[in-house]
């Protein structure tokens, strides 16, 4: 029998996020992902779960869907992605951590204000920088053009992983 690590079946899929779905709205949090993970057989501490959740919450509504679990999991279990997913866990930690340093509010985006410390903070030459630099270096980053960074440009710039 094949293990469900590697199943990309989605209806084997989403029997196993509706095991965890408490609230009956093909949503789950932290708590529901951290069990999901360890069913399939990965034992993250809390922190890389919250990195993944993060990622993995693509409209950052505080919740990841069943839709956007299935996505993720299809891709890395139809792969090699398996063999290199707690290295890329560890990397998401780490990009999660630098973006909740600089989201200060925690609404889950980078506001230009809160992307202007970011940026001056980044490079030396950065520190001098016109609010004019400030927002075209944003804007860089913005790729969908809604005057906020999500955890997911952010990642996108880092560019430590090929992750999309």
């Amino acid at each position: 029998m094949t293990s469900v690590v590697y199943c990309t079946d989605p209806k084997v899929i989403k029997s196993l996020c509706l095991k965890y779905d408490t609230s009956g709205r093909g949503v789950f949090g932290v708590s529901d992902l951290k069990k999901i993970m360890d069913d399939l057989g990965f034992n993250f501490c809390k922190e890389e779960i919250q990195a993944l959740e993060m990622y993995l919450d693509k409209n950052s509504d505080g919740h990841v869907s069943f839709e956007e679990f299935e996505q993720y999991w299809i891709k890395i279990a139809s792969t090699s992605e398996l063999s290199i997913l707690e290295k890329r866990i560890e990397l998401l930690t780490q990009a999660a951590d630098i973006f909740r340093k600089y989201d200060v509010d925690s609404n889950r985006v980078i506001s230009l204000s809160e992307f202007e410390k970011f940026y001056r903070e980044l490079y030396e030459q950065n520190k001098n920088a016109s609010m004019k630099e400030v927002e075209e270096a944003m804007k860089s980053l913005d790729t969908n053009s809604d005057s906020v960074i999500s955890f997911q440009e952010f990642i996108i710039w880092l560019n430590w992983l090929n992750l999309n």
